[in-house]
């Protein structure tokens, strides 16, 4: 009996002792796994964070890379201020150094921007305008580039070109902008003729700035196009030549770099730009071997607990085995490995075919809007050209915006994308960066279809952004509508204060709509009568008769423009020729804010066809080449106002400045300056006379005047001019 219970006894310790030897190997398994787990799981984070930060890091620089391609599109609709020659029409090249100072403050990313035109020798910049030939030799000195490649990327560049960043030195640096000592700099071709390159000089504060990153992060990120390593910051010290196929990372993974290991994250952009974003490993080993301590004291609590259990238990062997197998029971668990999806890259276009479809379809929109096309077979040659199919289809112009200007970029690539992938329908969009407001014209079947996508228009704005407006025109049919479309739209954007812009904000649907009245026929028939018989009193007083019964009616703002609109598009229809062409632009309603505003605004476009149908004067003789001729000819005069020339050509002061402005892009007072400091420029550059005698001479009585608009003009007083300038 004893032997028997001592055998027992030994069979239960036995037993016991297998017992606890079965806990410790599955107490070993669960702490394997759980040892798995936590080294996934924080190497997992780890990648995160690297992702995270290189995410940020690629949206901001490709958002002002966006803005870099946003300024060249415009640049290549801007054909009359790009296309010249400075010694042929030096007024042009005031308005581009113009638009080249507003498109510098649209983005801190570059400290400065220039626009060179292949056909001509000079380059321009929100400042001046300066010799090619300078430029290359003391404007812009780069350390590891040579002049050559700048001339070469400047002249032949048909894609996006970067000079990596290096220390730069000459009078660009020095005198335009606060720019570091190191700079690159990007060079973007206007597409898609190749007419011109524009360069934008970012300096090494914007990636000091964007490439942020804690010393203790030990972290370093390049951006790296064709081969080339753009910008680099960090504290890892590790060149591109180290990273042995970098272009081949599919996923997230740690390599070996001289002996040490590294996470890489690597990404390639739609730009062209690639990203690489490196941290030392030990950052992760740190973080593990903390928690590793941590699974490895929870195992031998976890085994000290358990086996004191099994002693506490081992007078209730049976309860014991019968707990143990249902533990095991409980325990059959399989672990499968998480599969981890590979992000597909972007398949890469041609970037100068992607940009000349863009260039034509923009194109397209902005001359359709502007009733810019001669008929409806020119319309639909146009859009073929553009590959977009709008026969036999309905129409509407939608503007959006976002008050907050957070994801407009993104919104409107949505947007592109999904009329993109539309089957019953097509259009486009513009920037339209001044309104900070986006322009879309989309064309389809029926008007179901049409409200569809623009509600599906209206969710996508509305989930990326903060406060987004959409309004859009009434259904037109008639491509000639396209204007007064536009003048809907605006219309009912207006009254995004006054309506629900948590739907879309239909022309129809605004409370202006309902005041507009149709103008009685025989408003119109006489009108058309006195043009047509060259009855300039009757004509006048007709106009003068249309102006009382529109603001007898009660008409708003925008109810006097829609008017306005369609009677002057009546009376131009009636005698369509192509000298009428420069008569009306839609943009001069935008700037009539009275009656007597739009009183004069008709009277104008009367005379002007008066004057066509009676004389068929040339171009040359045009109200606006009259204008030059005669500033031309009287800057000198002191006396000379605009006044003085409205009176002279017998139109008022806002015609004059309308007409002027649509035909040559600068206002007449501008034009005038500008003249005049061509003409000083000219006196300092070859004659000695006195800066009083040479203010007198280009119209300015107080030389203190003149020295402060010339430096406003140039950038430097009349006396560093000519000390920098004079010719012998």
């Amino acid at each position: 009996m004893r032997n028997h219970r001592k055998r027992t006894t030994n069979e239960i310790y036995k037993s016991m002792l297998i017992l606890n030897v079965f806990i410790g190997v599955i107490i070993l398994i669960i702490a394997g796994y759980l040892y798995s787990f936590y080294y996934r799981t924080m190497l997992d984070n780890f990648f995160s964070s690297n992702r995270q930060y290189q995410e940020t890091v690629v949206n901001r620089q490709e958002n002002d890379i966006e803005i870099m391609n946003n300024i060249v599109t415009q640049l290549a609709l801007s054909e009359d201020i790009t296309k010249f020659k400075l010694s042929e029409q030096p007024v042009k090249a005031r308005y581009l150094i113009d638009r080249l100072y507003q498109y510098t403050k649209v983005s801190q990313s570059f400290n400065q921007m220039f626009y060179y035109n292949r056909d001509d020798h000079y380059v321009y910049n929100g400042a001046t305008s300066i010799e090619l030939t300078m430029f290359l030799s003391d404007g812009l000195l780069l350390e590891n580039s040579s002049k050559d490649t700048i001339s070469d990327y400047l002249q032949n560049a048909d894609v996006m070109k970067v000079i990596p960043e290096q220390k730069a030195e000459g009078y660009v640096i020095e005198r335009y902008g606060e720019l570091s000592n190191k700079v690159s700099v990007f060079f973007l071709p206007i597409v898609p003729q190749m007419g011109g390159t524009a360069v934008f000089i970012v300096g090494n504060k914007y990636y000091d700035t964007l490439l942020e990153s804690d010393a203790a992060d030990k972290r370093q990120t390049m951006i790296v196009y064709d081969g080339q390593v753009i910008a680099s910051r960090g504290y890892l010290g590790i060149e591109l030549s180290d990273i042995d196929g970098y272009k081949e990372l599919s996923e997230d993974k740690l390599i070996r770099i001289n002996g040490d290991n590294y996470a890489v994250v690597y990404k390639k952009s739609d730009s062209g730009l690639e990203y690489i974003t490196l941290q030392s490993a030990s950052s992760f080993y740190d973080g593990f071997v903390q928690g590793q301590w941590t699974i490895f004291f929870i195992t031998i609590i976890s085994y000290l607990v358990l086996s004191t259990v099994v002693v506490v238990i081992r007078r209730n062997m049976g309860k014991r085995v019968k707990s143990i197998s249902n533990l095991l029971n409980e325990d059959d668990d399989s672990f499968a490995t998480i599969e981890r999806g590979i992000r597909a890259l972007d398949e890469n276009k041609k970037a100068s075919e992607l940009e000349g479809l863009k260039h034509r379809r923009g194109k397209f929109v902005n001359d359709f809007v502007c009733n810019g096309f001669e008929n409806n077979d020119d319309v639909l040659k146009n859009a073929r050209k553009a590959e977009l199919d709008i026969e036999d289809k309905l129409y509407v112009v939608t503007l959006t915006g976002e008050k907050e200007n957070g994801n407009e970029r993104r919104v409107n690539d949505i947007i592109l994308e999904m009329l993109k992938a539309e089957k019953r329908l097509t259009g486009y969009g513009l920037n339209l960066i001044a309104k900070r407001q986006s322009l879309f014209v989309v064309f389809g079947d029926n008007k179901e279809a049409i409200k569809e996508f623009l509600d599906k228009m209206l969710a996508v704005g509305k989930n990326n952004c903060e406060k987004f407006i959409l309004s859009a025109s009434d259904f037109h049919s008639d491509f000639g509508e396209a204007s007064r479309a536009y003048l809907e739209a605006d219309a009912a954007y207006d009254n995004r204060f006054l309506a629900d812009n948590d739907a879309v904000l239909y022309y129809n649907d605004v409370s202006v709509v309902e005041s507009i009245k149709e103008l009685p026929a025989g408003f119109m028939q006489r009108l058309k009568n006195a043009i047509r018989l060259g009855q300039i009193e009757n004509m006048e007083k007709t106009v003068d008769e249309i102006a009382e019964h529109m603001q007898q009616n009660g008409q708003s703002l925008m109810g006097f423009r829609i008017m306005c609109n369609d009677i002057i598009h009546l009376l131009i229809d009636e005698w369509d020729d192509n000298e009428n062409s420069d008569i009306f632009s839609v943009y001069t309603l935008s700037q009539c804010m009275t009656v007597q505003d739009f009183r004069g605004v008709l009277l104008d476009v009367c005379r002007g066809l008066m004057h066509n149908k009676s004389e068929k004067t040339s171009e040359d003789d045009s109200m606006v080449q009259r204008a030059i001729k005669y500033i031309k000819e009287n800057y000198a005069s002191s006396d000379f106002t605009m006044s003085v020339l409205a009176d002279k050509l017998g139109i008022s002061a806002v015609t004059l400045s309308v007409n002027f402005k649509n035909e040559m892009d600068i206002s007449p007072s501008d034009y005038l300056a500008t003249v005049r400091m061509e003409k000083a420029k000219e006196l300092l550059r070859h004659t000695d006379k006195k800066i009083r005698d040479i203010s007198m001479e280009v119209g300015y009585e107080d030389d203190h005047v003149f020295t402060r608009r010339f430096k406003k003009y140039t950038g430097t007083t009349p006396g560093q001019y000519r000390s920098e300038h004079y010719e012998v």
